[in-house]
C-alpha cells in the first residue's frame, strides 16, 4: 500500500485476516503522523505486522530531489535539511537513524526488503539458523530453474530485456532472430550480464511459416513461450496497401500462432506450460496514425483470451501484456529528429513524449526494459498459477489511465 487508508479500511472488514501490510514510504521521518495517528495502534490490536518498504520516503533521505513522485517542494527540502543538520551535529548517519527509527515502533516487523534478507542467506553470510523477519521472511523468487524458455523476437529491445530476465531467473533460454550475427550479439550481451546464463541461439525469420519450422526443429519443444515478434510504423489508414496490412499480420499476429499451436500441446501433457503475447496499449485505444498496427495487437488479445479458454484446466496459462512507450532502440529512433531538434537526451526527449502525448500517464515517462520484462517474468513463473486468460497492463508499468494518443 502507497496509502495509509487501505490499511485501515482492511482491519475493518470481520472477514479479512491479514498478516501483514508493506507500507511503501509511509512511516518515515518524513511521513509518520498518520500511521501514527489511525493505524499502528489498530494493526497492534489485531496481531497485524507492518513492513515499511520506502524507509527513504522515495530515496530523499538517501538524497534523491523526489518525494511521491514529484519534486521536493521547499517546506520538504527544509525539513530534510533540518534533520540532515541534528544528524551531523550528533555524528549519526541518517540511513541508519531512518531505519531504526521505523523499527522502534512495536507494529514494525522489518522496514529492510525480504529480498534482501533472503539474498544474504542465499550467499551464506546469514545462518541458517538466524531467524528472517517474520511473516514478510521469504521473498516473492522466481524460480525458473529446468524450464526452458523460447522468446521470439529477442535479439533487441523488449524481447532482448525479457531474454535477460528468464534466464536471471535460472531459465535455460532461446534467442531467435532473422541475422545470424544479431543472434550472437544478443547471446553476448545476455551472458555478460548473466554470468552462466543458459542460451541457445536460432536464425530463423518467424514471420514465415519456413522460418517457423526451422525454430520446430531447432527446438521441438518449450515450457514457456513468449510471443515478442512484432514490427509497427506510422502510416496513415488511406496511405497503407493490402500488402502492408497482410505483412503486419503475418508478422504480428500469425507468428504467435503458429508457436502456440505447436509448443502448446506438450506443455497440456506434461501439465504445466507458459504462453505470453506481447501486445500493446494500442490494442484497445488504437491511435489513428498506426491503425493497421493497432488492429494486429487487438488480434493478439483475441488469441490470447480464446486460447485462455481452450486450455483451460490444463495447467497452462495464456495471458497478454500490453506496454506502453518504451525506452527501447525502436522509440528512440522514432524520435530522434524531435531529440536533434530540442538538444536533449534521448531519455529526456523520451520522457517528454510521454507528458505531451500520454497526459493521463501516472509516472510520467517512458518505462524502461526491465520493467516490462519483470513483469513477463512473473507471469511466466510458477508464482501466477492462478493468472490466465488476463491482459496485464504495463504502461509505463503502473499507469491506470488510458492515454488520449496511445502509441
Amino acid at each position: 500500500m502507497n496509502k495509509v487508508e487501505p490499511c485501515e479500511l482492511t482491519l475493518d472488514l470481520s472477514e479479512a485476516q491479514p498478516d501483514g501490510f508493506l507500507l511503501a514510504g509511509r512511516y518515515t521521518l518524513l511521513d509518520h503522523d498518520r500511521a501514527l495517528q489511525r493505524l499502528m495502534d489498530a494493526a497492534l490490536a489485531q496481531n497485524v505486522e507492518i513492513v515499511v518498504g520506502g524507509p527513504y520516503s522515495s530515496g530523499i533521505l538517501a538524497g534523491g530531489a523526489h518525494i511521491e513522485y514529484q519534486k521536493a517542494s521547499p517546506a520538504i527540502i527544509s525539513k530534510v535539511e533540518q534533520i540532515k543538520r541534528i544528524a551531523a551535529a550528533h555524528g549519526v548517519d541518517i540511513k541508519a537513524a531512518v531505519l531504526q527509527f521505523s523499527l522502534a515502533n512495536p507494529a514494525m516487523a522489518a522496514v529492510i526488503p525480504a529480498a534482501f534478507w533472503q539474498a544474504m542467506r542465499e550467499a551464506k553470510l546469514v545462518s541458517e539458523r538466524a531467524p528472517l523477519p517474520p511473516h514478510w521472511s521469504l521473498s516473492m523468487k522466481i524460480d525458473l530453474s529446468e524450464k526452458l524458455a523460447i522468446v521470439s523476437g529477442s535479439t533487441a529491445g523488449i524481447g532482448l530485456g525479457i531474454s535477460q530476465a528468464l534466464a536471471e531467473a535460472g531459465a535455460t533460454v532461446v534467442v531467435i532472430g532473422r541475422d545470424t550475427a544479431k543472434v550472437e550479439q544478443a547471446l553476448a550481451s545476455i551472458r555478460q550480464r548473466v554470468p552462466g546464463a543458459q542460451l541457445r541461439g536460432v536464425t530463423a525469420d518467424l514471420g514465415t511459416a519456413e522460418g517457423a519450422e526451422r525454430l520446430f526443429d531447432a527446438e521441438p519443444r518449450a515450457d514457456i513461450l513468449v510471443n515478442n515478434l512484432g514490427i509497427f510504423n506510422t502510416v496513415d489508414f488511406f496511405d497503407a496497401p493490402d500488402s502492408e496490412w497482410t505483412r503486419f499480420y503475418e508478422v504480428n499476429v500469425i507468428s504467435g500462432v503458429r508457436l502456440s499451436r505447436h509448443y502448446t500441446p506438450q506443455m497440456v501433457k506434461q501439465g504445466w506450460g507458459r504462453v505470453i503475447f506481447l501486445s500493446s496499449e494500442s490494442g484497445v485505444a488504437t491511435p489513428a496514425d498506426m491503425i493497421n498496427y493497432g488492429v494486429t495487437k487487438s488480434a493478439n488479445l483475441a488469441v490470447s483470451h480464446g486460447l485462455a479458454k481452450r486450455l483451460a484446466g490444463t495447467g497452462v496459462t495464456v495471458n497478454a501484456i500490453l506496454p506502453g512507450p518504451t525506452f527501447t532502440d525502436g522509440l528512440e529512433d522514432m524520435l530522434k529528429d524531435a531529440t536533434a531538434e530540442s538538444g536533449r537526451s534521448a531519455r529526456d526527449e523520451a520522457d517528454a513524449f510521454v507528458r505531451k502525448a500520454r497526459p493521463t500517464s501516472i509516472i510520467q515517462r517512458v518505462a524502461d526494459v526491465e520493467e516490462v520484462a519483470n513483469l513477463v517474468a512473473y507471469i511466466a513463473s510458477p508464482l501466477s498459477s492462478a493468472t490466465t486468460g488476463a491482459a496485464r497492463l504495463s504502461t509505463a508499468v503502473s499507469s491506470t489511465a488510458w492515454p488520449s494518443e496511445p502509441y
